[in-house]
């Protein structure tokens, strides 16, 4: 009697999953036009993002960064070694992330002049809030002057946010990475962040 209500009761249960899943099908069909058109709506949108999106390029050079080891002539040089050229590596990565060196990129670029880092800003505001036009003084000179500084500035500013220096680990390799939507500008600033470090490594020797 126990076997034959367990065997009921699977057979309920068994027939109620078969309902469910006849509801959820007959639910799908109810709707499956409603249901097409969301996924077409969908990939369509993904698909047009996707073709929009600017493609970025990522140009990368490997420098060899290599110190110049005095003759070792005592016990205490040894020990102080490695200490010695754990520093000399700081301070050439630093180098290298330096806002000097980057001005001097630009400079021989001549990025100021580039048209990816010469486009006009596009204000939201119908109408110009440029603080220099509410000055009665005129003074040409001094505003032409601080409006390159200021332009110089932001290109540079943009130009190191592109810019990756990276050490390789357990190495004295460094990768300069530059990101752009230009690929030949990509390549050209990697290479020329790396020539202008050595040229500035040999002016200071």
């Amino acid at each position: 009697m126990d076997i034959q209500k367990e065997q009921g009761a699977l057979d309920r249960l068994l027939q109620d999953d078969v309902i469910d899943l006849r509801q959820y099908w007959q639910t799908i069909m109810r709707h499956k036009w409603g249901i097409i058109g969301f996924a077409f709506v969908v990939t369509l949108l993904t698909t047009l993002a996707v073709y929009s999106l600017t493609p970025i390029y990522r140009a990368t050079a490997t420098l060899l960064i290599e110190s110049q080891q005095a003759n070792v002539v005592s016990i205490e040089e040894v020990y102080g070694l490695e200490g010695a050229q754990s520093e000399y590596f700081t301070t050439q990565f630093e180098i290298l992330k330096s806002r000097m060196l980057a001005e001097k990129v630009v400079e021989r670029l001549n990025l100021v002049e580039h048209p990816l880092y010469n486009q006009p800003k596009e204000s939201l505001l119908p109408f110009d809030l440029n603080w220099r036009d509410w000055i009665p003084v005129e003074l040409p000179g001094a505003e032409q002057e601080t409006t390159e500084l200021d332009k110089r500035r932001e290109v540079v500013d943009a130009f190191m946010s592109d810019l990756s220096i990276e050490p390789v680990r357990k190495s004295q390799l460094v990768k300069i990475s530059y990101e752009s939507p230009d690929k030949q500008l990509a390549a050209d600033v990697a290479n020329a962040v790396g020539e202008a470090y050595i040229e500035s490594n040999l002016e200071a020797k």
